[in-house]
């Protein structure tokens, strides 16, 4: 009988262990799930501040190309007009003065 109780009483014992183990696995589990959660939360703000950098910066771009686009139009005007005035102002005949 002492054999029966002996193994009555492993038994016992290892369903507790199994539930104090299951006991800490889940709070684990729930500690692991809510960092998680954390990290998921900071990598999504970081995404967004990313795309809002990115917007930005895809505006100033645009900004910056269009101000170039209209500077060399100018600079385009300027020397049509000078080359249309035959380079009077520059004393130049012909135009264009090559140099070589």
């Amino acid at each position: 009988m002492s054999a029966g109780r002996g193994l009555g009483l492993l038994l016992a014992l290892s369903l507790v262990g199994c539930a104090e183990m299951q006991e800490a696995t889940g709070v684990a589990t729930q500690q692991d799930l809510l960092q998680l959660r954390q990290e998921m939360a900071a990598a999504q703000q970081s995404g967004q501040r990313g795309r809002v950098d990115t917007d930005a910066i895809s505006a100033q771009v645009d900004k910056r190309v269009r101000e170039q686009a209209g500077e060399r139009d100018r600079q385009v005007a300027t020397l049509n007009r000078q080359i249309g005035s035959g380079g009077r102002a520059s004393g130049a005949k012909g135009g264009l003065v090559m140099y070589s």
